[in-house]
């Protein structure tokens, strides 16, 4: 807890007691991985967010796990996760699992959500900044805004699963983290262009993945060596 007041840019909602439950999350999904030898970690977490100050959010506990290079899953999504997991292991990049949405006057891609990696460039690379929040949708709680490098690169992947796999990837560079308020939605966000497609409209997907650096054309390729 006193590691995440330390490195906080920032602390604006969040007590002194929501952040020690905040760092809590992180012993106990620790442990839970430990038990059952596990490689990731996904959590049904908004259910619980109803009773306030009964469960905590575990938006740091993700942050921290996936600055180790453990995939942690939001919502339970399978396919975000396995897509977390597979960019940890090609590329040594923990990254934003996000909500899709899109700027149409900009054509820029917005997404957004309560918890993101801090070490974006590496494991053993330095954190960015972050700001210590409460969870957007319960008001309450201490979760991570993560603040990317503007001019950064980076890729976005979604891995789908199914009779035929796909693997959905754009490109793009971080135009800016929108300012809340006035900007609403969850704490982590980020304004990025995208290469692929000259309206922003056409990107498909929920839940990407979101990465420092273009790696587009090697995951690409990987994707075309495994079928």
């Amino acid at each position: 807890a006193q590691s995440y007041q330390k490195g906080a840019k920032q602390i604006v909602e969040p007590s002194e007691k929501d952040i020690v439950d905040a760092a809590k999350t992180y012993f106990v999904l620790k442990q839970i991985l430990e038990e059952e030898k596990g490689d990731a970690v996904m959590m049904d977490c908004l259910p619980g967010l109803k009773k306030p100050h009964k469960h905590p959010p575990p938006c740091m506990g993700f942050m921290s796990l996936r600055d180790e290079g453990i995939a942690a899953g939001c919502q339970s999504d399978l396919n975000a996760t396995l897509s977390l997991m597979l960019v940890q292991q090609l590329f040594d990049r923990p990254g934003f699992q996000q909500n899709a949405a899109m700027d149409t006057e900009k054509n820029h891609y917005f997404g957004a959500h309560c918890t993101s990696a801090s070490r974006m460039r590496g494991v053993k690379e330095a954190s960015e900044p972050y700001i210590l929040r409460s969870h957007a949708e319960a008001g309450w709680g201490c979760v991570p805004r993560v603040l990317f490098s503007r001019e950064q690169e980076v890729t976005m992947a979604l891995y789908r699963s199914g009779k035929k796999p796909q693997m959905l990837i754009y490109s793009g560079r971080v135009v800016c983290c929108p300012p809340i308020p006035p900007t609403g939605g969850c704490r982590t966000n980020i304004e990025m262009t995208i290469n692929e497609v000259e309206d922003v409209c056409d990107v498909k997907g929920m839940h990407q993945n979101i990465f420092y650096g273009n790696f587009a054309r090697q995951l690409r390729t990987f994707c075309n060596l495994y079928n």
